[in-house]
């Protein structure tokens, strides 16, 4: 694994504990790349989302 250039990185999963995934590819040097927000869970983000879809409560209502 490649961490010591970000390649691979470590987020905290509410369940799955510490997972690696992939970094940043483009590495700029006056706008660094940060990884703020923990992983959703399954259904955790989906109302945000279709929000910026521009789905109204009824419709997103609905959908469950």
């Amino acid at each position: 694994m490649c961490f010591i250039n970000e390649m691979v990185i470590e987020l905290a999963h509410p369940k799955a504990g510490k997972i690696k995934l992939e970094g940043q590819a483009m590495k700029l040097k006056k706008t660094l790349a940060r990884y703020r927000l923990s992983l959703p869970l399954l259904g955790q983000r989906t109302d945000q989302v279709l929000e910026l879809l521009g789905y109204r409560s009824e419709q997103m209502w609905s959908l469950r």
